[in-house]
């Protein structure tokens, strides 16, 4: 089974007041090279707090959990992964970094993130009645629900799957991290109940109950969820032809993984001046000096660029004169403490804003 962090589970404008509601975007979806690693934690060492405004998640205590090895999601166009003649809609794969890697197959839109397959190393699965991982834009108490049916290989087992979801954004305010502080954070909390069975070579059938209940945190412009906390409950029923069901009830398995460190290679420009695109961003996290390349279609055209901290103060202002076409600039940073930054360029009207990470 893979747990994904939307997810949910990967920039636009959202006002660094903490009495503002900000309102989640599709700037959390990930897009093609972006890269992140992820450690397991202890999940014993945090709750996930109350729901509502201006909460305070204080998560800076988290450190790999002993035994454990990070994790490294990639996020590759379909046709690098196998499989791919089986997902023609799918535009963006989730890959897990390993020797026996996952992939997950998804279609991204500018509102809609749906999970269409999982190729695992001894398992297909593929939906049929695909599954919204999340929909954008989506206010403070918005909730979305979904059902989801699927078909999946699993040696010489076939499973048929149907569940139904809901995803509420119950909560925000400042999230701290091991990768810094961020304002505006906002939670979602996932309700899902899934219903497994396959038939044996034997005549008895397996059907699996599976009630899940997710809490992920995500921040405008950083890809997937920062912090990702799970409960997953699991039941088994054997069923023989003639006989009393079996019942087996297996102990409630929770999960906690966080973001250590992100590359984001692609960038949500929706609110930012026509003609301009942050085409990269980088290396980040960063020591010495943090290099933006952007391109301008317009000759003339004043910028400022600004870069603010994770509590919204400005620490360095640019008034920028770019070329048309493709330009590039070197900021220095090494005078920056270690934290999360918010880089903005914009013509004084509309803004692009991307986040990234002083080391």
């Amino acid at each position: 089974m893979m747990k994904k962090g939307l997810l949910l589970p990967v920039a636009v404008s959202v006002a660094f007041s903490l009495f503002a509601q900000p309102i989640l975007q599709n700037n959390v979806l990930p897009s093609t090279g972006d890269l992140i690693t992820r450690y397991q934690a202890d999940p014993l060492s945090m709750e996930p707090g109350k729901a509502g405004a201006d909460q305070v998640w204080d998560f800076t205590h988290l450190k790999p959990l002993s035994g454990t090895n990070a994790t490294q999601y990639e996020f590759v166009l379909p046709t690098n992964a196998p499989d791919f003649a089986s997902f023609p809609t799918a535009n963006l794969v989730y890959k897990t970094n390993a020797e026996q890697p996952t992939y997950a197959y998804y279609s991204k839109g500018n509102t809609q993130f749906t999970l269409l397959g999982v190729a695992e190393p001894n398992s297909l699965a593929a939906y049929n009645m695909p599954d919204l991982a999340l929909q954008t834009p989506l206010r403070f108490h918005g909730t979305v629900q979904s059902d989801f049916a699927s078909t999946t290989n699993v040696a010489a087992n076939i499973f048929h799957s149907t569940g139904t979801r809901s995803a509420t954004y119950d909560a925000y305010g400042t999230l701290k991290t091991p990768l810094g502080t961020f304002p505006n954070a906002m939670r979602m909390r996932y309700e899902a109940s899934q219903v497994d069975s396959a038939l044996q070579s034997d005549r008895s059938t397996i059907v699996n109950h599976t009630n899940t209940l997710i809490y992920d945190w995500f921040v405008a412009g950083q890809s997937d969820a920062l912090v990702s906390l799970y409960y997953v409950e699991v039941s088994s029923e054997i069923r023989v032809p003639g006989r009393a069901p079996v019942l087996i009830e297996k102990p409630t398995y929770r999960g906690l993984n966080y973001i250590s460190a992100a590359t984001n290679s692609a960038f949500n420009t929706t609110d930012a001046p026509v003609g301009l695109t942050i085409t990269a961003l980088g290396p980040n996290p960063a020591t010495e000096q943090l290099l933006v390349r952007f391109s301008v279609k317009t000759a003339d055209q004043s910028l400022q660029l600004l870069i603010t901290d994770a509590t919204g103060k400005l620490v360095e202002t640019r008034t920028i004169r770019p070329v048309m076409g493709e330009n590039s600039l070197a900021l220095p940073v090494s005078q920056l403490a270690a934290g999360s930054y918010f880089l903005t360029l914009g013509d004084g009207q509309k803004t692009v804003t991307h986040t990234w990470v002083k080391q």
